[in-house]
């Protein structure tokens, strides 16, 4: 099972083989390999106000869109409970920002709803890559997840950038 089964985006399990692959080939190649994280601002109050099965229709509208807006060879997983990561192979650091900042945007703009409620929902997004800011598959994941942490400090629905200085 590669595929998380509310999402449809891929599981961590996979997303860690295809980043090992991915890094590889960048080394090998000499091309840039970006990874950003991102989680769903406030997620646990969606869960408390409006109950779990609206929380799993956040996720699920957040995939879809996500999906939707990627290129063929970018991959979207889901991380941990509402924290994903992207992954963008022979893609430098500059144009995953500008990507990045984009589909921040296009969730921000966007209103998920069912029968009874109605909300918007923004996300904060850590953006690392290779060989910029991080040598190894840890220095990546390590130094996008501390730019996560950067966000939501900086008070979330935003993106920001790891730097040689974070290692």
């Amino acid at each position: 099972a590669t595929v998380d089964g509310l999402t449809g985006v891929y599981n961590r399990l996979y997303f860690q083989e295809r980043l090992q692959i991915e890094l590889e080939n960048a080394q090998k190649n000499n091309y840039s390999l970006s990874l950003a994280i991102f989680d769903i601002d406030h997620f646990k109050r969606f869960n408390d106000t409006f109950g779990h099965l609206f929380g799993d229709k956040v996720l699920k509208h957040i995939s879809d869109l996500l999906k939707k807006s990627l290129r063929s060879g970018d991959i979207i997983a889901r991380y941990g409970g509402e924290e994903f990561v992207l992954l963008f192979p022979r893609t430098e650091l500059k144009e995953a920002f500008d990507k990045v900042e984009i589909l921040r945007e296009k969730i921000a703009a966007t209103t998920i709803k069912d029968e009874l409620v109605s909300a918007s929902v923004t996300v904060s997004f850590g953006l690392s890559a290779y060989p910029d800011v991080s040598a190894n598959e840890s220095e990546l994941l390590k130094m996008a997840d501390n730019a996560l942490y950067d966000a939501k400090e900086s008070g979330r629905n935003c993106v920001k950038v790891a730097c040689v200085t974070d290692k």
